[in-house]
């Protein structure tokens, strides 16, 4: 009887392992981005270097999206650290849309790109991405 107990335990943990991670990713009408449609190129920079930001937005929707508003910020969500601001005028439903953004003359560190995005007159999304820089 004293197997019981750990076997219905070691049970609950495998089916808890078994099961999909959710992911986490910022929704604005039908438009969808997170850390994970974001890619850095290079993966490790360094002081000096030139970042290159590519965001991928996602149609969740099968009609095509139109205006979606898009802003990317270095280290914080503030005016003077603003990358580039722009309109993607349409995505294709069920579509992606990338945009490519430069980041130049990285410092040492620890760094975080913000993403702030806005589909129509849905509520705005933002979120960031961490990376570091090394000397």
């Amino acid at each position: 009887m004293t197997k019981r107990p750990a076997v219905v335990l070691l049970t609950v943990l495998l089916c808890s392992l078994a099961a999909p991670m959710a992911v986490s990713a910022e929704l604005s009408g039908s438009i969808e981005a997170s850390a994970s449609t974001v890619t850095l190129q290079p993966t490790s920079p360094s002081a000096g270097d030139d970042l290159s930001i590519t965001i991928a937005f996602l149609n969740t929707q099968s009609q095509s999206a139109y205006t979606v508003e898009y802003y990317v910020y270095m280290d914080t969500v503030n005016e003077n650290q603003l990358l580039e601001q722009g309109i993607i005028n349409e995505i294709a439903g069920d579509g992606m849309e990338s945009k490519i953004v430069y980041w130049n003359g990285l410092t040492e560190g620890e760094h975080r790109v913000w993403i702030k995005f806005q589909h129509d007159d849905a509520p705005s999304q933002t979120f960031s991405v961490p990376f570091d820089v090394s000397g």
